[in-house]
C-alpha cells in the first residue's frame, strides 16, 4: 500500500463551500469551531433533525466543494493556455477553439490506436488547443506517456513553431510505444542480450520473462502463505481448544447414540454453535424490523448507519457459525467413518487413552467442563476391558498397515482399501487421491489464469468449480490433521516427512506468529508486488527515458494538456446507494469524486501509481461482479489484482496533520506505517497473546492461564472486526487500516457504508464505472469533446453510448441528442452510422444543465472517433515499423507506397491479418493468437510491435477529417422550453409533445407549436437542430 499526502477541504463560514488547508493546526480548530456553530444555529433540538439537517450540509459542502474544484481547474486551465500561447507565432495562437479529448479503455489496443490520432492532432496543429485529456484503463497508458514527453522537452526551442515541437513530441511517444511493446516482456527478437541504453530497463530483453514468471510466482505464493499464517493455523488452533475435545471423545465413542444420549458427544459439540448462530439471526431479523421505523429510515443518519452496520454483521456472524459447523461436522464425520472399519478406531483409541505420554492435557478439556473427555465414567473402564482381552490374543486386525500410512484426507480410502482387498493393490492411489485431486484442479486453475486473456470464461467457470472445493479441503485437511493427530499420527496431505505430534505442531504454530508479528507492519508492501511490478514496466516502456513523473511536473508544464485520469473505488457504498462503484479521478491539482469528495494532490504524488491502478484490469473483472462472492474472494487469494490502497483522509485531526509536518519530506506523502501503526500495534497484542498462550500450554503446562490468555486474544480480535462494521464513526476509523481487517470485509463482502469514505480507499481499473472518460469531461461542462473509442465493439452496437447518455441522465448533468433531429433517440444516430460505408466518427449535441432556465443552458458537441477498418483500408499491407522521421514527415522518410512495397517487413500479408502475438517472429511463422487485427482481445498485453504499429498507423488514417470539424466555428443556440423537454428525453419519438402513436392531429399540432416556438425565437428550426 502506498499512501496519497493529503491536504484536505474544510467547510467556509457561511456558504459550505470547500476551502484548501495546507495542514495547519490552527486553521483546523478554527474551522472546526465554525462547522459546530453552523450546525448548531440550523438544526433542531430532537436528534431525527439533527441527522436531517447534518446530512444536507455534508451534501451541501460537497457540492460546493466540487464546484470550488472546477474552478481551480478552469483557473489553472486557461492560465496554461495564455502562457503557451505567448510568444508563439499570429498564426499558431488562435487556429482553433479549445477542445478536450477522452481516451477509452482497452489495454494496450487502446493506447496504441489513441496515440496514432495525437499524431494527426499534432500533425493538423490541434494539440496545442486540447484543454483536458481524460483517460481511461489503457487509455491513460497513451495520455501519460505522452505528458511525459511533453514534460522532459521542456520548451519549444527559439524561432521553432509550436505545432513542429507538438509533433516532435508525439513522434517520440509513439517511437517508444512501439519499441518497447510488448511491455511486460519485450520482443526477445531485438538484440535479446544487449543492454538498453533508453531507460527501458536496467537488464537486457532476455531476463524481461524470467521476471515476469517470478513476479507472478510470488504474487501467487504470497497470499496462501500470509492466509495460511493469519487466518488458517490461529483457525485451527481455535477449533481445537473450543471443540478438539468433544470432536475427539466423539471419534473413541464406543456406545451407540440410543444407548446414551444424555452424553452423546455431538449435542456438545454443536451447541455453542447454533445458539450463536439462533441468536445472530433472531437479532438480524429484529434489525430488519426496526429498519423500517421512521427514525431510522432516513439513509445516511446515525440511526441508519447504525442499523446497516449492526444487520451485516449479525448476518456475517450467522453466516460464520454455519461455516464453522460445516467444517467442524465434514471434519468429524470423515474421520469417524475411516475409522469406522473392523476395529481400527478402538485401536488407535486405545492407545491415545492409556498412554499417558501421547496424551494432550491442555487440549483435552471440554470447554464447559474442568474434566478431560476421557476420564469420563465408561471410557477408561471401556478401553482398560478391551486392552485386557487384546494381551490375551485378540488384536484387532490392520493396525499393521493402517497406521503408517493413514493420511489428513484420505483416511477413509485407506479403510475401504483394506476391506475390499488388502494394502496392496490401491495403497499408492489410495494415498494420493487427494493430492491428485488438489494438483488436478491447481493445474486446471493454472492454465486457466494463463488462457485467461484469450478465454476469460473458462477460468471463471473452472474457479467457480475448484475454489469451495480447493477452500473446504484445505480447511478440513488441517483441522483434521491438527484435531485427530494426536491420536491417529496421520499425515499432512500425504507428506511423508509430516506426521503429526505436538513437537512438530508447536513448532510451525510458533514460527508461524512469529513470522506474522515480524511481517505485519509490511504486509501491503508485501502484497503488493503485482501492482509495483505493473507500474514499473508501465512506466519503463512508456514514460520518456523510463523516468518518473509527479503531478506537480505536469502541472509545471504549461505545454501540458490537463490530465484527467479515471478509476473507481470499490469498497465504498454511500448512503442510498446499492452498489460499491464510486468514481475517482486523479489530476495535477486534485484527486476524488462526487460521492467522495475531493483532496488537494500533492506536488510529488507519482503519476505512474495513478495510471496502474486506472488500468488494474484483473480487478475490473472480479470486482465489477459485486453480486459474485466467489470472484471477490479468489482475487484476495490469489493476490491477481494490481489496484492499489490510497489514503483519502479528510478526517479534521490536529493530530493526523501534525504527524503529516513530522514525516513529510521534500513534498513527498507521509510514513504509510503512521497510518497503520494503531491498527498494526492492536492485531501485534492479539497474535502475541496468541504466542504466549501457546507457550504457557505447551511448554509450562499451566492449562487454564494459557487457555484465559487464548480467549483475551480471541476476545480482542472478534472485538476489532466487530467494531469496523461501525468505522463510519470518526473514532474507529483506523481499524479499516488493518490488512486482516480489510481481508476479512473483502472475503466476505462488506463494503463501508457511511456519510463519508474511510481514510484508507481501494482504487481499481476505471473501467468498472466508466470505459470512455466522457463522463469527467461532461462534469466539466466542456464545449467540444473528442472521444477517441478503442473498446471491443466489433458490431457497432455503442453499448457504452447508451451507458453514457444514461449516467448523464441519471446524475442531471447533460443531455445527449442526435443533432439531425433532437427528437430522435440516439439509436437513430447510431443506425445513420452504420449504413455508411465508409464510417469516419459520430458527432451529437450536449445540452449542459437540467431544468434551469434556457439561457443559462450551454451547448456543445460529443464526436465519437471508433476504432474499426474502413473498405479503404482492407487490403493495407503489414508496413514497417513507424519511426520518429516518419511521424514527423521528414525529407528523408520515403512514406510512398512504392517505397513500403519494398521494403515489407512481412510480404503478402495484410494488416487485418495480423493477431496478438508475444513477438514479431509470430508473424513469419504464420503463429496466430486471438482475433484479428484491429481487434485483438483486451486482456491481450502481449502484442507485438508491428501490430501496435498497426494499429498507430490506423489510428492516424480514420482520423482524417476530424480537426476540421473541430475547427468549425461553434454558436451556441438559446434552446426553448420544448427543446430542453426533448433532449432530456431522448427516448420519444418525432416530437417531445407526441401523446400517443396515432394521435395524427396531436403530433401534426405538437410539430407545428415547435416550428412556431423557432420561428419566435428567430432561429430557424434547421439551424437550432444543427447547433
Amino acid at each position: 500500500m502506498s499512501s496519497w499526502p493529503v491536504w484536505k477541504y474544510e467547510p467556509l463560514e457561511e456558504a459550505g463551500a470547500g476551502n484548501a488547508v495546507a495542514g495547519e493546526a490552527s486553521e483546523e480548530e478554527d474551522s472546526e469551531e465554525e462547522d459546530d456553530e453552523g450546525v448548531g444555529n440550523s438544526v433542531e433540538e430532537d436528534s431525527g433533525s439533527e441527522d436531517s439537517d447534518s446530512i444536507m450540509l455534508e451534501e451541501l459542502i460537497r457540492s460546493n466543494q466540487f464546484e470550488r474544484v472546477l474552478a481551480e481547474e478552469r483557473e489553472a486551465v486557461e492560465k496554461d493556455r495564455l502562457q503557451r500561447h505567448l510568444g508563439a507565432p499570429a498564426s499558431a495562437r488562435a487556429s482553433g477553439a479549445p477542445f478536450s479529448v477522452a481516451l477509452s479503455g482497452g489495454g494496450i489496443r487502446a493506447a496504441a490506436f489513441q496515440t496514432g490520432v495525437l499524431w494527426r492532432l499534432a500533425e493538423e496543429g490541434c494539440l496545442k488547443d486540447v484543454e483536458h485529456i481524460s483517460a481511461v484503463s489503457g487509455g491513460s497508458w497513451a495520455a501519460m506517456g505522452f505528458a511525459s514527453h511533453v514534460v522532459r522537452a521542456g520548451q519549444p526551442e527559439a524561432g521553432r513553431s509550436l505545432d513542429a515541437w507538438y509533433l516532435n513530441t508525439v513522434a517520440k511517444t509513439i517511437s517508444r510505444m512501439v519499441h518497447n511493446a510488448p511491455y511486460l516482456a519485450r520482443d526477445l527478437g531485438k538484440d535479446p542480450f544487449s543492454f538498453p541504453d533508453d531507460g527501458s530497463s536496467t537488464l537486457p530483453r532476455a531476463f524481461d520473462i524470467p521476471i515476469l514468471m517470478g513476479t507472478l510466482a510470488s504474487s501467487l505464493l504470497v497470499r496462501p502463505f500470509f492466509h495460511t499464517a493469519l487466518y488458517l493455523l490461529p483457525l485451527t488452533e481455535l477449533v481445537d481448544i473450543f471443540f478438539g475435545a468433544q470432536m475427539r471423545e466423539l471419534l473413541c465413542w464406543p456406545f451407540t447414540w440410543a444407548k446414551n444420549w444424555d452424553g452423546w458427544p455431538i449435542r456438545n459439540l454443536c451447541r455453542i454453535p447454533v445458539c450463536i448462530f439462533l441468536c445472530a439471526s433472531a437479532s438480524a431479523l429484529v434489525l430488519r424490523a426496526v429498519g423500517v421505523c421512521k427514525p431510522f429510515r432516513r439513509p445516511g443518519s446515525t440511526g441508519w448507519l447504525c442499523v446497516k452496520a449492526s444487520f451485516s454483521l449479525l448476518t456475517r456472524v450467522a453466516a460464520s457459525m454455519v461455516g464453522l459447523l460445516v467444517i467442524i461436522g465434514v471434519t468429524a464425520f470423515m474421520e469417524t467413518w475411516a475409522y469406522s472399519t473392523k476395529g481400527v478406531r478402538r485401536e488407535v483409541c486405545e492407545r491415545y487413552i492409556l498412554n499417558a505420554s501421547q496424551r494432550l492435557v491442555c487440549h483435552d478439556t471440554p470447554l464447559m467442563s474442568s474434566v478431560p473427555w476421557y476420564n469420563k465414567s465408561g471410557f477408561l473402564k471401556y478401553y482398560r476391558e478391551r486392552a485386557a482381552s487384546n494381551a490375551s490374543g485378540l488384536v484387532p486386525p490392520g493396525w499393521e498397515f493402517i497406521h503408517p500410512n493413514y493420511t489428513a484426507a484420505a483416511a477413509w480410502n485407506t479403510a475401504l482399501t483394506y476391506m475390499y482387498g488388502g494394502p496392496t493393490v490401491m495403497r499408492s492411489l489410495v494415498d494420493s487421491l487427494f493430492l491428485a485431486a488438489l494438483a488436478t484442479l491447481s493445474c486446471l486453475l493454472l492454465l486457466t489464469l494463463v488462457c485467461a486473456p484469450l478465454y476469460p470464461q473458462n477460468f471463471l467457470q473452472v474457479l467457480n468449480l475448484a475454489g469451495p472445493i480447493m477452500v473446504l479441503s484445505i480447511v478440513c485437511s488441517a483441522v483434521q490433521w491438527r484435531v485427530f493427530g494426536p491420536i491417529t499420527g496421520q499425515r499432512l496431505l500425504s507428506f511423508e516427512w509430516l506426521p503429526f505430534d505436538n513437537a512438530s505442531w508447536h513448532t510451525i504454530y510458533t514460527a508461524s506468529l512469529v513470522t506474522t508479528m515480524a511481517t505485519l507492519p509490511f504486509y501491503y508492501f508485501l502484497r503488493g508486488n503485482a501492482h509495483r511490478f505493473y507500474r514499473r514496466s508501465l512506466r519503463l516502456a512508456f514514460f520518456a527515458d523510463g523516468r518518473q513523473l509527479t503531478w506537480g511536473e505536469i502541472r509545471r508544464s504549461c505545454y501540458c494538456p490537463s490530465i484527467l485520469v479515471s478509476a473507481t473505488v470499490t469498497d465504498y457504498v454511500s448512503p442510498g446507494e446499492k452498489l460499491p462503484i464510486n468514481p475517482i479521478c486523479f489530476s495535477p491539482l486534485h484527486f476524488g469524486g462526487s460521492s467522495l469528495g475531493f483532496v488537494k494532490m500533492a506536488p510529488g504524488s507519482n503519476v505512474a501509481k495513478a495510471m496502474a491502478m486506472s488500468g488494474a484490469a484483473p480487478d475490473a473483472v472480479a470486482l465489477a461482479r459485486v453480486q459474485h462472492l466467489r470472484s471477490r474472494f479468489w482475487l484476495e487469494v490469489l493476490g491477481i489484482g494490481v489496484g492499489q490502497h490510497i489514503q483519502f483522509d479528510t478526517a479534521r485531526s490536529r493530530q493526523w496533520a501534525l504527524l503529516q509536518r513530522l514525516f513529510t519530506r521534500r513534498g513527498e506523502e507521509a510514513p504509510e506505517i503512521v497510518y497503520r501503526l494503531p491498527s498494526v500495534l492492536l492485531f501485534e497484542v492479539v497474535y502475541g497473546l496468541l504466542l504466549l498462550s501457546e507457550g504457557t500450554m505447551h511448554q509450562l503446562r499451566q492449562c487454564v492461564t494459557g487457555r484465559v490468555i487464548f480467549y483475551h486474544g480471541i476476545a480482542l480480535a472478534v472485538t476489532m472486526v466487530a467494531l469496523s462494521f461501525f468505522a463510519f464513526l470518526p473514532q474507529l476509523d483506523f481499524l479499516l487500516h488493518s490488512a486482516v481487517i480489510r481481508t476479512i470485509h473483502q472475503v466476505t463482502g462488506y463494503y463501508h457504508r457511511g456519510r463519508s469514505p474511510p481514510s484508507l480507499l481501494y482504487v481499481t481499473d476505471g473501467m468498472v464505472e466508466d470505459n470512455t472518460g466522457v463522463m469527467d469531461l461532461l462534469r466539466r461542462r466542456c464545449q467540444r469533446i473528442l472521444l477517441i473509442y478503442a473498446g471491443g465493439d466489433v458490431k457497432d452496437e455503442f453499448k457504452f453510448l447508451r451507458k453514457i447518455v444514461e449516467a448523464a441522465a441519471a446524475a442531471k448533468i447533460a443531455s445527449i441528442y442526435d443533432l439531425e433531429d433532437p427528437r430522435n433517440d440516439i439509436g437513430v444516430a447510431v443506425d445513420r452510422y452504420r449504413q455508411h460505408t465508409d464510417k469516419r466518427f459520430l458527432q451529437l449535441g450536449i445540452l449542459y444543465g437540467w431544468d434551469g432556465p434556457p439561457e443559462l443552458r450551454k451547448a456543445g458537441r460529443l464526436l465519437i472517433l471508433k476504432i474499426h477498418l474502413p473498405l479503404r483500408l482492407q487490403d493495407m499491407p503489414a508496413q514497417p515499423l513507424l519511426t520518429e522521421a516518419e511521424v514527423r514527415g521528414e525529407d528523408g522518410a520515403d512514406m510512398s507506397p512504392r517505397a513500403w512495397e519494398t521494403n515489407l517487413p512481412l510480404p503478402g500479408k495484410r494488416a487485418r491479418d495480423l493477431s496478438g502475438c508475444c513477438c514479431d517472429c509470430c508473424h513469419k511463422c504464420g503463429w496466430k493468437c486471438g482475433s484479428m487485427f484491429p481487434f485483438p482481445p483486451t486482456g491481450m498485453q502481449f502484442l507485438t510491435p508491428q501490430v501496435t504499429s498497426s494499429l498507430c498507423r490506423l489510428g492516424h488514417c480514420v482520423s482524417e477529417g476530424v480537426t476540421e470539424v473541430l475547427r468549425a466555428p461553434f454558436q451556441e443556440a438559446r434552446v426553448s422550453e420544448c427543446q430542453a423537454v426533448q433532449a432530456a428525453l431522448p427516448h420519444r419519438p418525432r416530437s417531445c409533445c407526441r401523446l400517443q402513436p396515432g394521435w395524427d392531429r396531436a403530433n401534426a399540432w405538437a410539430d407545428a407549436w415547435l416550428e412556431s416556438r423557432a420561428q419566435r425565437q428567430r432561429v430557424p428550426l434547421a439551424d437550432a437542430d444543427a447547433h
